[in-house]
């Protein structure tokens, strides 16, 4: 399992390499942006990917959606679908959420696996208890963006 480093926007703080099951600790847990344990300022993840096309993708990783509400880090779950919010810009607005998910199988012996879209296991399923809660969810989101448009 990779592990991610997330960089504050403001000051420049980097944080020790996490892996995907602790990000959650880096979020603020309304919205799910990544904020910067040193400062408190918003934060994010760079990544970069070569794709089958012979390009690269270089998202920014704004922070997470938590798919399952608030007890997702329940103590007999292993399947966890998540979406990351990814923005073209360490600063800039969302543009897109990238649907994910994790297991952990160290119960098992095993370890914690990350899927990135479309593993061996398939896509990302969602109940529809979970869909509803990433309407909820993205409507925190549109929510909080008209009020920042409203203030200017």
């Amino acid at each position: 399992m990779s592990s991610w480093l997330i960089h504050c926007n403001e000051g420049g703080h980097v944080t020790n390499p996490v892996t995907v099951d602790k990000l959650w600790s880096h979020t603020d847990k309304m919205i799910g942006w990544f904020h910067c344990s040193v400062c408190g300022s918003r934060a994010h993840i760079k990544k970069r990917f070569w794709l089958q096309e012979g390009v690269h993708w270089e998202p920014y990783i704004l922070g997470m959606l938590n798919t399952r509400g608030i007890d997702a880090e329940g103590p007999h779950r292993t399947y966890f679908p998540f979406g990351f919010l990814v923005s073209d810009k360490p600063d800039d607005d969302l543009c897109s959420i990238w649907f994910c998910y994790y297991k952990v199988t160290h119960k098992n012996g095993g370890r914690l696996k990350m899927r990135l879209g479309h593993g061996a296991g398939g896509a990302p399923a969602y109940t529809i208890e979970e869909l509803f809660h990433i309407y909820h969810h993205l409507g925190k989101i549109v929510r909080s963006r008209v009020d920042v448009i409203v203030e200017k």
